[in-house]
This record gives structure tokens, C-alpha cells and sequence, in this order.
């Protein structure tokens, strides 16, 4: 843009000409084009999938979850023996056992998941024999 200093303040240029024939914005003599109702967005299979996927985490986090949760029931059955064996009431064993709950999943591995079954089958009939289940 050119700044000419010795032009004085509120000058303005010559206007400019327009060819009237130039094409521009007209509206269609014809009539006005049929109008289209808004549709509302839909949610889409794939988000739902990503976020069920978010919510099961890696395998491996898996997997290490329910290698853990099974050490835990292991160490509360042994906890539970001794008590047994001591003649002790075994209770803090037995809210360690009820404490575990039940959240056992698959990890994608047969005989980890196999032996996770047999864990808490054992962690079932133990409880049950306590009255509790």
C-alpha cells in the first residue's frame, strides 16, 4: 500500500467504475431452490469401539492385573491354611479372601487363564466353607 504524504486528510479517490454487465450474487428468477432439513450427526461404531477399547486397557495390563490379583488369593488360601492348621479363627484371611471379589477376566492366554480358574475356584469352595458365598 503507497502512503502519499502530501495528500491532505479526508481527500478521497476518484470511485471506481463497475461494469454492469461484471456477473456477481443473483438470486434464480425461476424460484428458490428446495430446501433440506438438517439431518442430526449420528454416533459413529468406531467411537463406541475406541472407547470400549480405553476402558479394557492393554492386554498386558491386563494380564499383569490378573496375574496379581491372582498371587493375592494364592497368599490369602496360604494365609487361611496356616490359621486353620494354628487353630486360629483364620478372619483376617477370610475378609482378605472376600476382599479379592470376584473380578476375574480373560487375559487371552489359555493356561494362564486355565490356572487364574482354578485359583478362584479353590478361593470359592474355601469361602463357602467358611459360610460366606
Amino acid at each position: 500500500m503507497f502512503v502519499d504524504p502530501l495528500r491532505r486528510l479526508g481527500q478521497t479517490a476518484p470511485a471506481r467504475r463497475t461494469d454492469p454487465a461484471a456477473p456477481g450474487f443473483r438470486l434464480p428468477e425461476d424460484g428458490a431452490a428446495p430446501t433440506r432439513a438438517a439431518t442430526p450427526a449420528q454416533p459413529t461404531a468406531a467411537l463406541d469401539a475406541i472407547l470400549a477399547l480405553q476402558g479394557e486397557g492393554p492386554p498386558q495390563g491386563r494380564r499383569a492385573r490378573q496375574v496379581n490379583r491372582g498371587r493375592r488369593t494364592i497368599d490369602a488360601l496360604e494365609a487361611l491354611q496356616r490359621a486353620v492348621v494354628l487353630g486360629a479363627g483364620g478372619a483376617a484371611a477370610r475378609d482378605a479372601l472376600i476382599a479379592i471379589g470376584e473380578d476375574l477376566e480373560p487375559t487371552g492366554d489359555e493356561g494362564l487363564d486355565s490356572v487364574l480358574m482354578e485359583i478362584e475356584t479353590r478361593r470359592a469352595v474355601e469361602l463357602a466353607k467358611l459360610g460366606h458365598g
